[in-house]
């Protein structure tokens, strides 16, 4: 049977185990809209997973790419969840959200590794921990809100903080 009395269906993932673009999506759509909301930064200035290669001249946007093309970029290269860029378009800020799959040992390992690259490029990093966040009695964004506060706060009063937060 076709046309309009079909019985609809729920598409399927393609054979070959692909998942959706990002589970994450929504939790990144909520970051971006506190920072532009609350914190009054310009849209086109929060970046969603844009890679981002980082050299010993600074730090570099390549742009949204898949997995396969950074895979051939020299140097460290990351792709945060979310990115904020000043006027230059020079990143300043990112937000990583770590979630579960973040838990292990292993992963937290590469975690640092990857805060302590972004804190040696000059840029805030802020890792949203779910389950830190949990245990303090936030949610993901109140945790993320504080800290953001506590950042403006230290900036409004001359104060310095080390590059890495969170």
């Amino acid at each position: 049977m076709t046309g309009k009395h079909e019985p609809r269906h729920l598409r399927k993932a393609p054979r070959g185990g692909q998942a959706p673009a990002n589970p994450d999506a929504g939790a990144l759509f909520q970051i971006k809209q506190l920072l532009v909301k609350r914190y009054r930064i310009p849209s086109q200035r929060i970046l969603i997973e844009h890679t981002i290669c980082i050299t010993d001249d600074g730090c570099n946007i390549l742009g949204r790419l898949h997995y396969s093309k950074i895979a051939f970029i020299r140097g460290l290269k990351h792709t945060p969840d979310v990115m904020v860029t000043d006027v230059d378009d020079k990143p300043v800020l990112v937000v990583e959200q770590d979630g579960r799959a973040h838990d292990s040992t292993e992963r937290a390992k590469k975690d640092k590794e990857r805060n302590e690259h972004y804190a040696k490029a000059g840029i805030l990093c802020i890792a949203v921990n779910t389950k830190n966040a949990a245990a303090m009695g936030l949610t993901p964004l109140q945790y993320l809100d504080e800290e953001l506060h506590v950042l403006s706060t230290l900036r409004l009063l001359g104060l310095s903080r080390s590059p890495q937060a969170g």
